[in-house]
């Protein structure tokens, strides 16, 4: 045997096959919800391509999960030509004494992948393609085609474990790992629950046949080793930046062009820093207005090969100089918020977790730039202060509706599009429909139990109590006051005996507080008085922890109370119009969501 032999396989060869193990090298499971939603957007884009693939629309949606559709905001076909299949990379391996296959390179390509085809599992009305995928999952049923250590039991009684994929989880997560694996599940079930069965069938086929995995097999533990060192540590990686510079200066009509291009470049480069790539990734959404893939650089080139022409490039890539000045001043701002309106309304942008705004932020920053070097006065800056207190507002609105990363891609595309045109994208694009409010209301008066999203909403909820916020609030972190797990033997215990009305109460949003993390270690599973004592202490640095000590003890009555207040205020400070209102009761039976 060969001591390394390669191959390509179809994710459906790949699983149907093998039984898989973690090598002592790999970590455990590290990816987040954004490259979940990177990865599920690179393999919807490339399956719409397909000529045979059905137009993604709405279907049945979950309660958990609806409203997608009528936000006019599910995937769309790419107008990109097809690719006759999608590259997920390679994976390392070698077989272990007892006939598995050892993963040295890929766990969390295999891991994401278990996680998808189970929740496709899970989803299908197909009975035979669900049976299909289980067999890519299991293998005689109940033994898990991928074992991770026994520290780690969500995969399998979350995941793997046949009915289990399709559920939304209401109970408290024990560490990250079981975190992840529901988040990464919340994910691709959003997206499944959002296509037909057709379109369900359509992607599946996809998935299993048109998705190519490279598998380098080695036959010694220590040759595979040896080979994981030598790919993720050794050697320098290829720089996109260096790349697009080479591939756009071969765009120019002669030499002397080339050579002022080059001059262009440097001024870029000197401006915006390490920060090229991104820079550069941000001007492509800008150019081209299409949610990005992996290659996306590459798809710039080619645009600006086509679009542009050898005889404007030089004059597209001195316009970038007002985007690289513009850059410099927007990173300075979200760093520290400064002391103008401007400044802070600039820099809660940074607390969102996502990054589909700053293009926009970028073009309307570079254009404010140009304005401002021909003379502006006070007025001018006021107003544009004014569009980045509403665009915070906006994308807080777009984090609490759970908009995926397509969705998004979507929005801000169209504002871009709006605003190039001279048309205002907040009473546009960004504006917040009706059906849009609904679902933000829905979130706010339901058990809050996603964390990434309402962690985001207390340190902006915090920094709108202050005219110029703190940084130390982008470390504050969530306290239940009526703790997730309280002791048996505690007046918590008592207090909400009923397990479902204690899961609804804790995770209510009236039940959070934003706290340094040290004091949230420090309280735990404390009583009520000891908490308020602790926040009462607090409030001058979290004021959003100003009015527990107008109570008396903590009840499901004063958390219910509470949450209504929150909402109100969240409401108010989204500049909606609260639904009980004459005027929200005419727009609801308006009926419809507005395209966006």
């Amino acid at each position: 045997m060969l001591p390394v032999i390669s191959h390509t396989s179809t994710v459906e060869d790949l699983f149907s096959s093998r039984i898989f193990i973690a090598a002592s090298v790999q970590r455990t499971y590290q990816w987040n919800t954004s490259e979940c939603e990177t990865l599920l957007a690179d393999l919807v884009r490339a399956w719409s391509a397909q000529a045979s693939s059905p137009e993604p629309a709405a279907a049945d949606l979950s309660l958990d999960e609806e409203m997608d559709a009528d936000l006019g905001l599910l995937p769309t076909p790419s107008i990109q030509p097809a690719l006759p299949d999608y590259y997920l990379g390679a994976i390392v391996t070698r077989t272990a004494p007892d006939g598995a296959v050892e993963i040295y390179d890929g766990l969390q390509r295999i891991t994401t992948l278990t996680i998808l085809i189970s929740v496709l599992r899970d989803t299908v009305d197909d009975d035979l393609l669900s049976q299909r995928l289980d067999k890519l999952i299991n293998q005689d049923g109940d033994k898990p085609r991928l074992l991770l250590p026994e520290r780690h039991p969500a995969l399998w009684k979350e995941i793997q474990k046949r009915g289990e994929a399709g559920k939304v989880r209401r109970s408290s997560v024990a560490n990250d790992f079981q975190h992840r694996v529901r988040e990464a599940a919340r994910t691709f079930r959003s997206a499944a629950n959002a296509w037909n069965p057709a379109q369900q069938a359509s992607f599946v086929e996809f998935l299993l046949n048109r998705v190519a995995i490279v598998i380098v097999h080695a036959a010694a533990g220590r040759l595979a080793r040896q080979i994981f060192v030598t790919t993720n540590l050794r050697g320098l990686p290829l720089n996109q930046a260096d790349l697009f510079k080479g591939q756009i200066l071969d765009i120019a009509p002669d030499e002397a062009t080339a050579a002022d291009m080059e001059n262009s470049w440097s001024v870029i480069q000197h401006a915006v820093g390490n920060d090229l790539v991104p820079f550069l990734t941000t001007v492509d959404f800008i150019t081209r207005r299409q949610e990005q893939s992996a290659d996306h650089l590459q798809e710039l080139i080619d645009y600006l090969g086509s679009k542009v022409g050898p005889h404007k490039i030089n004059e597209w890539l001195k316009r970038l100089s007002v985007f690289a000045s513009a850059w410099k001043h927007l990173d300075r701002k979200l760093e520290s918020p400064g002391s103008t309106p401007l400044d802070v309304n600039i820099w809660r942008l940074s607390l969102f977790k996502w990054q589909q705004w700053k293009p926009l932020a970028l073009l309307w920053h570079a254009n404010y730039l140009l304005k401002t070097a021909k003379g502006v006065s006070s007025s001018s800056e006021t107003a544009h202060a004014r569009h980045f207190a509403q665009l915070h507002r906006r994308c807080m609105a777009i984090t609490l509706a759970s908009l995926n990363q397509s969705q998004r891609s979507n929005l801000f595309a169209q504002a871009i599009t709006q605003t190039i045109k001279g048309n205002n994208c907040l009473s546009g694009a960004l504006l917040i429909t009706d059906v849009l409010q609904d679902r933000i209301e829905d979130k706010l008066s339901n058990p809050f139990t996603d964390e990434d999203r309402r962690i985001v909403l207390f340190r902006w909820l915090e920094s709108l109590c202050w005219d110029v916020p703190p940084l130390y609030i982008k470390d504050g972190s969530i306290e239940h006051v009526l703790p997730q797990n309280p002791h048996p033997n505690s007046q918590w215990f008592i207090d909400f005996s009923d397990e479902d009305s204690r899961h609804e109460s804790c995770h209510s949003i009236g039940n959070l507080a934003l706290i340094d993390p040290e004091t949230n270690t420090r309280l735990a599973n404390a009583d009520f008085i000891h908490k308020q004592q602790i926040f009462l202490e607090a409030s001058g640095r979290f004021r959003s922890l100003q009015g527990f000590e107008q109570s008396t003890a903590w009840t499901e009555d004063d958390i219910q109370r509470r949450t209504q207040l929150l909402k109100q205020d969240i409401v108010k400070q989204l500049h909606l119009t609260p639904r009980s209102t004459p005027k929200r009761r005419a727009q609801s039976e308006a009926a419809t969501a507005r395209p966006m």
